[in-house]
């Protein structure tokens, strides 16, 4: 079984912004499970119109922190994950929803600590290989890059991902001071445009060591997301973070960079729960493993 949320936006016309919508109504936080052999949760974000707004009905579904695991926990209780259920139940919510979009927070890469399959790096980067490529045929809109995409270097993960964008906006060269990554995505997603932008966490600096990488510089993820929020804003009526920082970080960065819609965390949490409203900015929680 696996956990997915998924995010509903009512958008207004164009000369109506998404913070006067805030204002206007009452904002709502529901969720409610489906059966579909497995169970999924839902939580619906809705951002009120005005009395001329015309309904988009936008779904966001998100995973993050998988570590390429292919199969179901062995849990005595509850034996959630598994991919061939994540791609049956994301086959049958295509065919009864519209408007979706498909995204991962990072740490879909084998490895680390927090592997709990992990035989080598041999196989590590089979599997990360193989589990990449499954992600692409699931039709996965966005990767951010987390430390664990980079643990088998830059080179492997591009190849590795193939039509998949992996997105940050603040690892940089520091030789030229260019971005290594596509820093953000627009997607059109039931006709409204949507900017998807990605964020790697400073404690990736670890795997840079490692695969000797020690060109690259891992920004300030708040800085380099105050800089590019002037130039992506004009350009997308809802704004999405893929967060590979931390609960803690992804809620310091939400109150610092205003004009953030949703918010998908990854890398670390404490939290149970779904998602939880910090501010004006949702922010949707992962499941370990990809297990709910």
């Amino acid at each position: 079984m696996m956990l997915l949320a998924a995010v509903d936006f009512l958008m207004s016309r164009r000369n109506s912004s998404p913070a006067d919508n805030l204002r206007s109504r009452r904002r709502r936080l529901l969720c409610y499970g489906r059966n579909l052999g497995l169970i999924a949760v839902f939580c619906l974000w809705s951002l009120p119109c005005g009395s001329e707004a015309a309904a988009k009905k936008i779904t966001v579904l998100f995973t993050g922190e998988s570590h390429a695991s292919f199969y179901p926990c062995s849990c005595p209780k509850a034996p959630y994950g598994g991919i061939a259920r994540r791609a049956t139940m994301l086959k049958n919510i295509r065919e009864e929803t519209g408007g979706l979009l498909l995204v991962d927070a990072g740490g879909a890469l084998a490895g680390g600590v927090y592997d709990e399959h992990s035989q080598g790096e041999a196989e590590e980067k089979a599997r990360s290989l193989l589990y990449l490529r499954a992600m692409a045929k699931m039709g996965y809109a966005a990767l951010a890059v987390g430390d664990e995409e980079l643990g088998f270097g830059i080179d492997f993960l591009r190849q590795a991902a193939g039509s998949i964008p992996l997105l940050s906006a603040n690892l940089v060269d520091a030789s030229t001071g260019k971005l290594i990554f596509t820093p953000y995505i627009i997607k059109k997603i039931s006709g409204v445009s949507v900017a998807i932008i990605g964020l790697t966490t400073p404690e990736a600096k670890t795997q840079l060591i490692k695969q000797r990488l020690t060109q690259l510089k891992i920004a300030d993820p708040v800085a380099a997301l105050q800089t590019l929020m002037p130039k992506v804003s004009p350009k997308a009526k809802i704004i999405i973070v893929l967060s590979h920082l931390g609960e803690k970080v992804s809620k310091e960065l939400v109150r610092k960079v205003p004009g953030i819609h949703l918010l998908i965390n990854g890398h670390r949490k404490s939290t149970q729960e779904v998602a939880e409203l910090v501010g004006k900015t949702l922010i949707g929680y992962f499941s370990y493993q990809a297990r709910r």
